[in-house]
């Protein structure tokens, strides 16, 4: 196969043009739910869709932690990395945090409203998902990470600009110690 063409990112770094996005929902077809008794994610698809992206060449991986697709990228990526067939710095893993949205990721009467988060829990927050998917990941590193949902559509709220201060200041924290 032909190697897919990367871009260089503005710190350097190498990233492909084309990804594997890795978010399987739960999305009718003529009308009718394929798992009738679940609305969410289908991380299980994650298993042969990945797979045969990585056979074909492709090595870009698109996720979120929301996506609940980690730990099945997890296995795939290690099965390839025992076998040799790829080394880590072969893949291109990118992730999404923060997803106040999701009951999830916060708790309580903020779910579903940001603006009720002060900046000091969206830091918390950001930090314990960018650890998490690290860890669900079963990489010592990711190589882009994104911010799902930063704050509230059409908030007025004057911390929002704080709040997201508070969590690119994480974000720039993990980047000095090599994890992103």
């Amino acid at each position: 196969i032909t190697a897919i063409p990367t871009i260089r990112l503005y710190n350097g770094v190498e990233m492909p043009q084309l990804s594997l996005g890795l978010a399987f929902w739960n999305v009718q077809k003529n009308g009718i739910r394929e798992s009738p008794n679940f609305i969410g994610f289908l991380p299980e698809r994650v298993y042969r869709s990945l797979n045969v992206a990585l056979e074909a060449g492709i090595r870009g991986i698109d996720t979120a932690l929301i996506y609940r697709s980690h730990v099945q990228i997890r296995q795939v990526l290690g099965d390839w990395l025992a076998q040799g067939k790829i080394k880590r710095e072969d893949v291109f893993v990118a992730t999404k945090v923060y997803h106040p949205y999701n009951p999830l990721a916060t708790s309580g009467s903020c779910v579903g409203n940001p603006d009720c988060l002060s900046p000091a829990k969206v830091a918390e927050l950001v930090e314990n998902h960018i650890e998490k998917s690290l860890e669900e990941l079963g990489l010592g590193y990711l190589d882009l990470l994104f911010m799902h949902w930063p704050a509230q559509f059409d908030s007025k709220d004057p911390l929002n600009g704080e709040r997201r201060l508070a969590a690119w200041k994480v974000f720039e924290r993990y980047y000095e110690m090599g994890w992103i």
